[in-house]
């Protein structure tokens, strides 16, 4: 996509902007891209068979190609909410696609388990994630082949199957930080050396931060989010 240099962080690509204009990659292909779900929770269903077609070629033959386009694009968390729309609107709609379901749900799996490096990297979607999918991952296995022609490739130490832990945050400093998860389970606040952090709960981007509190004569307490979900409060002690 966009004739990234193998290996190079988005960031690094200094006309980056400028390869996805040459490439196509805005308008109506932008559009597509990131608004394809809010159309199909809304097609009326006479169309069915059409959609599951559809959603078929793109998990099964397209699915790296749209995270690439993401990743150019900086909109890797839209993938979460897609994703997970969709596998609600195949729960509800169909009791007949539990094939489609399982290739979506591990699609979901490898978008949240890798979702840092596919932000940072397009090429690293294939350099990096997929390398390192477990073996008996559905993604694996219809991708993995994409992989045979890069120089660099993993050849011990791939996973059987996913772990139970989906993402980690990591600790720095001495303290350890105080967390509380929003209402909606959606977001997790934590305070930690003088800072409030508000991050994704699925993907664990990071959303927002509050600086400046590291001169505060005393600690921060546990962040708290109002009933709604729309206010975080965090008290000194």
């Amino acid at each position: 996509m966009c004739s990234l240099p193998n290996y190079a962080l988005n960031s690094d690509v200094g006309d980056l902007q400028q390869r996805i204009q040459d490439s196509g990659v805005h308008g109506a292909v932008e559009y597509a891209c990131r608004s394809w779900y809010k159309h199909l929770v809304v097609t009326k269903h006479q169309s069915l068979d059409l959609l599951l077609s559809a959603l078929h070629v793109l998990l099964e033959e397209k699915f790296t190609f749209w995270l690439e386009v993401l990743s150019v694009l900086g909109a890797v968390g839209e993938a979460v909410p897609a994703l997970t729309t969709t596998i609600q609107w195949l729960n509800q709609i169909s009791s007949d696609s539990g094939s489609l379901l399982d290739t979506i749900k591990d699609c979901l799996r490898f978008v949240t388990e890798f979702f840092e490096v596919i932000s940072q990297s397009a090429p690293h979607i294939y350099h990096s994630a997929l390398q390192f999918t477990p073996q008996s991952s559905i993604v694996q296995k219809l991708y993995f082949q994409q992989t045979f022609s890069l120089k660099a490739r993993v050849v011990t130490g791939v996973p059987v199957s996913w772990d139970s832990c989906t993402a980690s945050i990591g600790e720095s400093g001495k303290a350890r930080p105080r967390i509380a998860w929003s209402p909606c389970s959606k977001y997790i606040a934590a305070t930690r050396e003088g800072k409030v952090e508000v991050w994704d709960s699925t993907t664990l981007e990071r959303l927002s931060i509050i600086k400046g509190l590291r001169d505060m004569p005393v600690g921060l307490g546990l962040p708290t989010f109002s009933p709604n979900g729309q206010l975080l409060a965090c008290i000194t002690l």
